[in-house]
């Protein structure tokens, strides 16, 4: 019973932190503001943070490193974030994000949009 009760909590938590999180995307800033916005939000809750965290092994072809805008880590809880400025989310965001394999992989358009 205790379990299903954390699991809930911790459900509520991370729909707070997005909800917290979309109310900062503003598609008038800039990329980096925007990201450092949503860093915030994820540090405000306790996590640790890294922007630009490099990822090694992109297949789309290219052998270069990748980066995702954002690591949020707490304890072994990892949530990767990718923002794109644009109002559809490109599918090398997707590709980038699974590649760390998160507990919870996040993708966010311009718009606000997951």
């Amino acid at each position: 019973m205790v379990k299903k009760q954390e699991t809930s909590d911790n459900g509520n938590i991370i729909s707070s932190m997005v909800n917290d999180m979309l109310e900062v995307v503003n598609p008038r800033l800039k990329h980096n503001e925007t990201v450092g916005q949503i860093e915030q939000v994820f540090r405000n809750y306790g996590f640790y943070t890294t922007r630009e965290y490099p990822i090694y092994k992109i297949k789309d072809g290219s052998g270069r490193v990748g980066r995702i805008d954002l690591v949020a880590r707490k304890g072994k809880f990892r949530v990767a974030i990718e923002y794109d400025h644009h109002k559809l989310i490109k599918w090398k965001s997707f590709q980038k994000i699974v590649q760390i394999k998160p507990e919870i992989a996040i993708a966010v358009s311009g718009e606000g949009r997951l």
